[in-house]
């Protein structure tokens, strides 16, 4: 007997409908718990330091030749 029948066997003995319904039932997504699926995720609010502006607008213009364009 190989590897990958004794893979299936395990395999087929661990992935059962009841352990994919517990797993959904411990995450609270079966049935639906929204505060129990929100309880367990880490938010971290953070406020985002302001961004500096340029000192001079940005102006557009138009390439005046090919060797511009990689500059």
């Amino acid at each position: 007997e190989g590897f990958l029948s004794t893979f299936k066997d395990a395999f087929f003995n661990v992935f059962t409908y009841e352990n994919y319904k517990k797993a959904f039932e411990v995450v609270g997504l079966v049935p639906i718990d929204a505060q129990r699926v929100l309880d367990r995720l880490e938010v971290r609010l953070r406020t985002l330091p302001p961004v500096a502006l340029p000192e001079t607008p940005w102006q557009s213009k138009t390439l005046s030749n090919p060797y511009e364009f990689g500059s």
